[in-house]
């Protein structure tokens, strides 16, 4: 589900969907102009200065960088990024064209459990192997199941299942607790439909996967190393959230260059700390901090000026079409913050980002969609 472009990490379904946007809006211009119609042009607005500072600040982030090369590659993928926002908004006109972007990220997030599910199948994998999973895929696709619950259908709960079963095995504490609003939800839905019974099974499953011995061996040493102060994770995190202070007091404006954040470990020499040979992958675990360290204040606020704007659209806009779209949407944007303030925004992330950010402003568009404001 991933590739590699230039060196720079894609969604398999990424350069697909932006080169159909690209001429979806281009024949939409021809045919119907630029105009469109919002509910309030207020958040909007916000949001468009809050990516133009956001873009801007990266590329004076240059000013400051080991490498410059890094920024430039930052550059152009939040560029992309952005892009794919707008083009999302752009194009969507209806309620169908909404479903169908909202579908393709659902397939986008749900494709990486799927395939380690194939893989268990044919036998290329075993299910007792540490860390099959990444969890934060099948979380977004947990999330994003929201609209489709509503009737309980079979194939539907199965799918939620598989979900829940990857995020459990994916043994990320991240992804555990980035998981517990959703959970709260939704049984919640389930409380109140009366479907205890199923509840009970699914805590009957999840006992049985516990008791089976290779998994309950991997979670003991999960939770014993999560609360260990000397596990090297956690002295590893702990060192690079320092690495990052120390970065963002030494350029608190502007930061140190986007991306440039494993060179300033690097050449200040503070990698005794880390474990992994990898140092170009290296983050501090929270993109919020690194966010500080490599593009300094005037980044992060622009950056929190963007998130801002899209929370008060997920709060304030209804429709009684897309209701439950909506929900499933507020569900896998505050899941996606959870997620990226204890972890950090991998290549294929700023996919579901963009996508994400571009329904949250279709809201604002005035196809059958109303405003309680």
């Amino acid at each position: 589900m991933i590739i590699k472009v230039f060196n720079i990490t894609f969604h398999i379904f990424e350069i697909p969907l932006l080169i159909f946007l690209v001429f979806a809006a281009f024949h939409s211009i021809q045919t119907k102009g630029l105009k469109f119609k919002v509910i309030d042009s207020g958040p909007l607005l916000f949001y468009l200065i809050g990516s133009i500072c956001f873009l801007s600040t990266i590329a004076v982030s240059m000013l400051m960088a080991f490498n410059q090369s890094l920024v430039v590659k930052a550059l152009i993928k939040w560029f992309e990024v952005f892009l794919l926002t707008f083009l999302i908004f752009f194009w969507i006109d209806s309620i169908r064209k909404f479903k169908f972007i909202y579908i393709v990220l659902l397939v986008g997030a749900l494709g990486f459990p799927l395939l380690v599910y194939l893989k268990l199948l044919l036998g290329s994998i075993a299910f007792n192997q540490y860390r099959i999973f990444s969890g934060y895929e099948p979380l977004f696709a947990f999330t994003l199941l929201f609209p489709f619950m509503e009737n309980f259908r079979k194939d539907v709960l199965f799918i939620l299942f598989l979900c829940l079963v990857a995020v459990f095995l994916s043994f990320s504490r991240g992804a555990w607790l980035a998981l517990f609003p959703s959970l709260l939800i939704l049984f919640k839905k389930w409380y109140a439909k009366k479907k205890m019974l199923l509840l009970a099974a699914l805590s009957l499953f999840f006992v049985f996967i516990i008791s089976y011995k290779p998994v309950q061996i991997l979670l003991s040493w999960r939770l014993i190393s999560a609360v260990d102060p000397q596990s090297a994770s956690n002295i590893e995190r702990f060192g690079m959230a320092k690495v990052a202070l120390d970065a963002f007091k030494s350029s608190p404006i502007f930061g140190i260059g986007a991306e440039n954040y494993a060179s300033f470990l690097v050449k200040t020499g503070q990698w005794d700390i880390i474990r992994t040979k990898e140092f170009s992958t290296l983050t501090p675990h929270n993109f919020f901090l690194q966010l500080l360290a490599e593009c300094g204040v005037v980044g992060f606020c622009s950056f929190l000026l963007v998130l801002i704007s899209l929370v008060y659209i997920l709060l304030k806009v209804k429709s009684p079409l897309i209701s439950n779209y909506i929900k499933g949407l507020q569900l896998v944007f505050f899941t996606f913050v959870i997620t990226i303030t204890i972890g950090y925004i991998a290549g294929h992330f700023r996919f579901f980002m963009a996508i994400i950010f571009g329904l949250i402003l279709t809201l604002m568009k005035s196809f059958e969609v109303k405003s309680e404001c």
